[in-house]
């Protein structure tokens, strides 16, 4: 899933696949929540193979379907299974956790014996970090927790408090193996906060991944399912908050006699929800996903008012939230 061009978000935790995030060619893959990458890596192959991808679609911020297929497959015996006989189906969700539905479907005229693969990774990076933001220090991965139903990676910071983890489970046992990630840094990423030039990252060292391999044998016409739930827990603060116990969500719709303006006004609802999110001191509409899903006074006030006749309880949480956060003295250093 996070191979694909996919962005989504359900409140604090927001997902982003493999795309171009603006004009600087940055990529920011990976699923977040808090400013911190909680996975880097999930990669599903068929023996060891990529899949073709022959559709991706978004059904709602938080919801999309991938379709792909395989390619050409040499199987045992040196027998050749063609492209595009069997189909693979991900549906991948998001509310406080994101959950992950794969159908593989035989559509050939033979039975066919193959592994799918799912490989792994949390590397616990912060949004600064991948930005280009340079750290002279870090914390370290702790070894995974593995069973044959699913991993927990871990990550201890330098303030030595609790561990962030990731936690993936299964409902079907797999072959699981264990690897180490070089990550062996040289890629030039724009520096912040000028962007005027550009800074190599550094080497991270040794990054815990583990692959989970389920044999699959599919006669013509069946299908095999599985299902994946993703649970990141931040170190510290309270549980992430799930978009759906909201109770600010907008009843508003507006209907026209034209469906392509209804369209367009139904896109621009769904995408404000979407932006929508909790911090420590309340909810506000954040400024854009994935780098700036934060409070930005600014873009959040602009909202407010333009959206006022929809939603006046969003413009007051906005105004309640600006408050809380207020300067109370005079800081050159952060800006206060």
């Amino acid at each position: 899933m996070l191979d694909h061009n996919l962005t989504l978000k359900s409140d604090e935790l927001f997902l982003v696949g493999n795309i171009e995030t603006d004009g600087s060619r940055e990529r920011a893959t990976g699923l977040y929540v808090r400013d911190t990458r909680h996975l880097h890596r999930f990669r599903v192959t068929i023996n060891g193979e990529r899949p073709e991808q022959l559709q991706d679609r978004l059904n709602d911020p938080a919801h999309a379907t991938v379709i792909s297929a395989n390619p050409l497959l040499t199987l045992a015996g040196g027998i050749l299974f063609h492209p595009q006989q069997l189909l693979l189906e991900q549906r991948v969700g998001l509310d406080d956790a994101l959950t992950l539905a794969v159908i593989v479907r035989n559509y050939g005229k033979t039975s066919v014996e193959v592994t799918l693969s799912i490989e792994m990774g949390a590397d616990f990076r912060d949004l600064f970090d991948i930005r280009g933001f340079q750290r002279d220090r870090r914390g370290t991965c702790v070894p995974p927790r593995i069973d044959p139903q699913g991993v927990v990676f871990g990550y201890a910071g330098l303030d030595g408090g609790a561990v962030a983890e990731t936690e993936i489970r299964f409902d079907r046992d797999a072959e699981m193996t264990e690897a180490e990630e070089t990550a062996g840094g040289g890629e030039l990423v724009p520096r912040i906060p000028s962007m005027s030039a550009f800074v190599e990252q550094p080497a991270l060292g040794d990054i815990p991944s583990v692959t989970a391999s389920f044999a699959i044998r599919l006669a013509p016409g069946s299908t095999w399912d599985l299902t994946a739930a993703v649970t990141p827990r931040p170190a510290n603060g309270p549980p992430i908050a799930n978009a759906r116990a909201r109770d600010d969500s907008q009843g508003v719709s507006i209907v026209t006699s034209d469906e392509q303006v209804n369209r367009v006004f139904r896109r621009c609802l769904s995408d404000l929800e979407a932006l929508h999110t909790t911090f420590p001191h309340g909810s506000i509409t954040a400024a854009g996903i994935p780098w700036f899903v934060a409070p930005f006074g600014r873009d959040s006030l602009i909202v407010g008012l333009q959206t006022l006749h929809l939603m006046p309880e969003r413009a007051m949480g906005t105004l309640r939230m600006l408050a809380a956060l207020q300067g109370e003295k005079v800081n050159q250093e952060r800006e206060e």
